[in-house]
C-alpha cells in the first residue's frame, strides 16, 4: 500500500491482525509502540508485529510503502 499523510496527521492506539513492514520514502514517522517513540526517516525500514497496538504521528509531510502479511497460522 502507497500511504500519504499530511503534516500534523495522528493516528490513535490501534493494532492490526497482520504483521506489518513499511519503508518511509519522504518525511518521518513518528511510531509508537509498547510506550515507546521511535522516529523512522526516509529511507528506513520499521516492523509492527501482528496485534500489537501502537500509535503514529506525522510532524511533517511524509510518504510510505507499506506492506500487510497475514499469517496462515
Amino acid at each position: 500500500m502507497f500511504a500519504s499523510y499530511p503534516a500534523g496527521t495522528e493516528i490513535l492506539q490501534h493494532s492490526h491482525d497482520t504483521d506489518n513492514h513499511g519503508v518511509v520514502t519522504r518525511g518521518e514517522l513518528i511510531l509508537i509502540m509498547d510506550g515507546v517513540e521511535r522516529r523512522i526517516s526516509a529511507g528506513e525500514w520499521y516492523h509492527v508485529p501482528a496485534n500489537t497496538v501502537h500509535a503514529a504521528r506525522f510532524e511533517e509531510e511524509t510518504d510510505e510503502v507499506e506492506f500487510w502479511f497475514k499469517s496462515d497460522t
